[in-house]
């Protein structure tokens, strides 16, 4: 019995070990790939600057941005991720948070070239919600769709539905973009598990996922590659009273 524990406790010792492993390393892969593009902007920049060309000065101040933004995105999604967090109740209207995710997005998906919609549902009232976690996730998803689309005619939609029962309602974001094959629609949710290589931190869906399960609610999934994507987050209205 002795022995018995003994291992066992080496088993979960070296499975968190891995774990462990398994994160530094792809924190790490994501931290070098943004640094990588902090460095190749500050290159272009200075040279920008070295030579008075505003037009280097321009493309390598715009990669810094860029890249700044990538790494603020990082930690945020870090920071959610990193530990288990009671959601903050509050009331408000169920179209709301993914509106104001839209509309922060719109220049975006106008500079890749996407038609980014919202249709709300107009039956869809006050729900409970925890208004900064779910825009966070929202965020993410919304922007996964959009970096997805093809560079001419991508196409993303967001939808609210009140469902029947009038006790759960839907954020439903539909692309028209690459799709995700049947393997990797497996590996969905895992930490540092990205479909987009050197330009995603695979940390973004794993935020959206963990939100989404601390509000009681699940995500389901339709792709087909060449196709695009559904992405369909259901929510109880009310919140904690209804489980």
């Amino acid at each position: 019995a002795v022995e018995n524990v003994r291992l066992y406790e080496d088993k979960i010792k070296s499975e968190r070990l891995a774990a462990v492993g398994q994160a530094i390393a792809g924190l790490g892969h994501c931290i070098k790939n943004i640094l990588n593009g902090m460095e190749g902007g500050s290159f272009i920049l200075q040279r920008g600057l070295d030579k008075g060309a505003e037009d280097s000065i321009h493309e390598g101040w715009d990669i810094l941005k860029r890249n700044s933004s990538r790494l603020k995105d990082l930690m945020l999604d870090m920071l959610a991720y990193s530990k288990p967090r009671e959601p903050v109740y509050a009331e408000i209207n169920g179209n709301n948070i993914p509106a104001e995710v839209v509309e922060l997005l719109h220049e975006k998906a106008k500079s890749k070239g996407v038609n980014l919609q919202f249709i709300p549902d107009d039956q869809l009232g006050k729900v409970m919600l925890d208004g900064k976690a779910i825009y966070r996730g929202l965020l993410n998803l919304i922007t996964n769709a959009l970096d997805a689309c093809p560079p001419e005619g991508g196409k993303v939609e967001v939808k609210t539905h009140l469902l029947p029962e009038g006790e759960q309602f839907q954020v439903v974001v539909r692309d028209n973009g690459q799709g995700i094959s049947e393997e990797n629609l497996a590996k969905l949710g895992r930490a540092f598990f990205s479909t987009k290589g050197s330009e995603g931190t695979g940390l973004g869906l794993s935020v959206t996922y963990k939100v989404i399960e601390e509000h009681k609610g699940h995500v389901q999934v339709d792709s087909k590659v060449g196709t695009g994507t559904t992405f369909a987050v259901t929510l109880p209205i009310k919140g904690p009273l209804s489980s």
